[in-house]
């Protein structure tokens, strides 16, 4: 859990050097090596999330657009509400996801 705690706590930094984004990959790494252990414990049944996938992208993000408070992702989440409403409002209500 600390490994994780220490990429968010990284990744929040309002400036980066080749150190920080260095140790960035490291607790990456280190929360990857150490995963397992919750499976084991029974308290996920595996780690197929898309938003811990991403995470692997956060050192390129950064070089290419700098640090992430430059970006947030307010935008395409207002944008999934907007078009899953319009996408709902245009069924007949009943068995909606197919329709969809």
């Amino acid at each position: 859990v600390r490994a994780i705690l220490d990429f968010c706590y990284l990744a929040q930094y309002p400036a980066h050097t080749d150190e920080t984004l260095n140790h960035l990959d490291e607790a990456l790494q280190q929360f990857h090596q150490a995963k397992h252990i919750f499976v084991l414990l029974g308290i996920r049944s595996d780690f197929n999330i898309p938003k811990l996938h991403s995470l692997l992208h956060y050192i390129a993000s950064i070089k290419c657009f700098g640090t992430t408070d430059n970006y947030n992702t307010e935008y395409t989440e207002r944008l999934h509400i907007d078009f899953t409403k319009d996408a709902y409002r245009a069924t007949n209500h009943k068995d909606e996801y197919p329709q969809m």
